[in-house]
């Protein structure tokens, strides 16, 4: 309803997907042919991306639930820049350029609990190697039982006094 109720969001309601998972609430901006959300091999978003991701940073402070963020890619090889810089990168990048927008939408930090670059391990549409679906920013709002799964997870490799990714 809230893509419907503001402007803002729903001149671009062909690019974004909301659906309900068995981790919680799914929130995909995907880019379209007329409008990518990021020029090619850039992580800077288009105005347009910026502004959907504020007014989604903005609804999403009244939530109470743990929020993650991926950035995915097609599977073109990335060929610009640096050796050894990939889609891994870029889709990282990409994820905390999202990041800063809902934060700038005033979503609370405490709420963001991961922040990830997922390349093209994830395509909406397979068998496509340029498709703008792949190209996309997903939010996880999660629910409680997907939120407690991840802190338990975390937890999990905890060792007596060690934080996790702490070498032993």
């Amino acid at each position: 309803s809230l893509i419907e109720q503001k402007p803002a969001l729903s001149a671009f309601k062909d690019q974004i997907r909301v659906t309900i998972t068995d981790e919680g609430l799914r929130i995909e901006l995907v880019d379209s042919l007329k409008r990518p959300m990021f020029a090619t091999g850039s992580a800077k978003l288009e105005d347009y991306a910026y502004a959907i991701l504020v007014e989604i940073g903005s609804a999403l402070n009244d939530v109470a639930s743990g929020v993650s963020i991926a950035g995915h890619t097609d599977s073109v090889p990335y060929s610009g820049g640096l050796a050894g810089y990939s889609n891994w990168e870029l889709s990282s990048e990409r994820a905390n350029a999202a990041r800063r927008a809902l934060v700038a939408g005033h979503l609370s930090e405490d709420r963001l609990l991961q922040v990830r670059g997922l390349a093209d391990v994830l395509p909406l549409e397979q068998g496509s190697a340029d498709s703008p679906l792949n190209r996309r920013i997903s939010i996880l709002v999660m629910n409680q039982a997907a939120e407690r799964a991840f802190f338990q997870d975390a937890h999990r490799y905890t060792v007596a006094g060690q934080k996790p990714g702490q070498a032993s």
